[in-house]
């Protein structure tokens, strides 16, 4: 399988709208698209393979006889679904009648539909190199050999430029899809027909759709190395069993957890132990998100908090803080909630104030269990990290001393005094003077755009069957 045809330039009408963004009735991210597309065009030359469509090489990781026959079918309704549902669906915005208004202004689909003809595939098949039913499972030589695929085929369409020239002359020469035989059920799954689009009337509405969407995914990759895999199976692979340990005296704390679920959806746990999904309220684009709801308070030394975590998280964290931390939820342009988090830049959040600090972790049955005590963009709230494995052996990051903030401050400022830079302005105090946190000198950076020098550490550690959190 090759794609044959090249496309002409794009027409005069489209790429103009492409270039007048915002125009009235036509989708803003069709138009950017359609945008990056010519602007792809004008730097091509006449004999690019494929040049003017857009699209992937498949690369078919699955041999089986049942596979010979889901493959062709499963390919074909990635691009049907490509074509009629995913390219338009950011027409739809929203819910009820503030969708319905914002939908009449996405409502000529002509550039949509034009991104959609020019999408093309090709599928990559080497049983031999490529026998990979289940990615999950692969080594580091097989994602290797996968990769030596694709570059192999990069170069016999003629494009043996050096990557970061090829990335400007088409992404499909530097990006790939991979389908093993989880990819392949999940395709081969979708009706024929794509549903018929059309405004939610409702928010619960709405949040169908997208898990629906966002269900029907291939695994991808990029080249070279697997950058990012999406299942639609999430289930955890076993039950996640935490404590959090308050060791602070006189300090009430307070815990949230948070993370996604199989669709991508925002999700917290709350004290009941169920799950919370934030919406954004009709009438608003951006809300906080009511405390009652998400916060886990901690009584003060010593308490424990335990809970069991039955079902998967994915991009998981556990905030601690000795103070309530404000979390809003904001609507994306299509409609669906996504979580604003608090931040230690914005001085006008009341989390500048709070002691806070988190662990992030990720709990699937894909990737098992990931737990990491950051240092990447702050030290704050000192905690420790505990990994219980299943056979009782414990793996430990014991974090910083119970006056690390204040001994790094203090290590700030006698370097300032040493060399003259604010080095000591990397320490945030609290309205009293009291040490609260030390930012990384590339977080300062991005606020001040002033080069300092220093480095961080990260520490992580992986795999286990409970976590226990343990606040000094």
């Amino acid at each position: 399988m090759s794609i044959q045809e090249t496309f002409e330039e794009i027409p005069w009408e489209l790429r103009t709208d492409s270039l007048m963004v915002p125009i009235p009735n036509r989708d803003a991210n069709a138009m950017t698209c359609m945008l990056t597309l010519s602007d792809n065009l004008a730097i091509q030359p006449p004999g690019v393979y494929a040049r003017g469509s857009w699209g992937y090489a498949i690369l078919r990781t699955v041999y089986t006889p049942e596979s010979n026959d889901l493959f062709p079918a499963a390919i074909a309704k990635l691009e049907v679904w490509m074509r009629k549902y995913h390219l338009h669906i950011n027409r739809f915005p929203m819910w009820g009648e503030i969708g319905e208004a914002k939908h009449r202004n996405k409502a000529n689909g002509s550039i949509n539909d034009e991104l959609g003809r020019r999408f093309r595939v090709e599928l990559l098949e080497d049983k031999d190199r490529m026998d990979l039913p289940h990615l999950n499972r692969a080594s580091h030589d097989d994602i290797g050999s996968l990769c030596d695929v694709f570059d192999t085929w990069v170069a016999s369409v003629g494009q043996d430029h050096p990557r970061d020239e090829t990335t400007s002359i088409s992404p499909r020469f530097c990006d790939c899809l991979v389908v093993d035989e989880e990819a392949l059920r999940s395709l081969a799954a979708l009706s024929e027909d794509p549903p018929q689009l059309h405004v939610a009337a409702d928010c619960a509405t709405k949040q169908h759709i997208a898990a629906m969407t966002a269900s029907k995914r291939a695994i991808v990759t990029n080249s070279p190395g697997i950058n990012a895999g999406i299942s639609n199976n999430c289930m955890a692979l076993k039950p996640l069993k935490v404590e959090v340990i308050n060791n602070i005296k006189g300090s009430q704390l307070f815990v949230y957890i948070t993370g996604v679920d199989q669709v991508g959806a925002t999700k917290f746990l709350t004290r009941s132990v169920t799950w919370f999904y934030p919406v954004v309220a009709e009438d608003a684009s951006f809300s906080l998100i009511d405390q009652a709801l998400i916060s886990i308070p901690i009584a003060e030394q010593p308490n424990v908090f335990a809970v069991t975590i039955q079902d998967c998280v994915v991009s998981g964290r556990i905030w601690i803080s000795l103070g309530q931390l404000p979390f809003h939820v904001a609507a994306s342009d299509g409609g669906s909630p996504y979580l604003v988090p608090p931040s230690v830049l914005d001085s006008t959040n009341t989390s500048n104030t709070v002691d806070w600090g988190f662990v992030e972790l990720t709990h699937t049955d894909r990737d098992g269990l990931y737990a990491n005590l950051s240092f990447v963009d702050f030290v704050g709230l000192i905690l420790s990290l505990t990994l219980t494995l299943e056979q009782g052996d414990a793996q430990k990051v014991i974090g910083l001393a119970s006056d690390g903030v204040y001994s790094v401050c203090e290590q700030l400022r006698q370097q300032s005094r040493l060399d003259g830079l604010p080095w000591d302005q990397l320490c945030v105090t609290a309205p009293s003077g009291r040490p609260l946190r030390v930012l990384s000198p590339n977080l300062y950076e991005s606020i001040h755009r002033e080069p300092r020098r220093g480095t961080t550490r990260p520490m992580s550690i992986k795999y286990g069957q409970s976590i226990r959190l343990v606040i000094l």
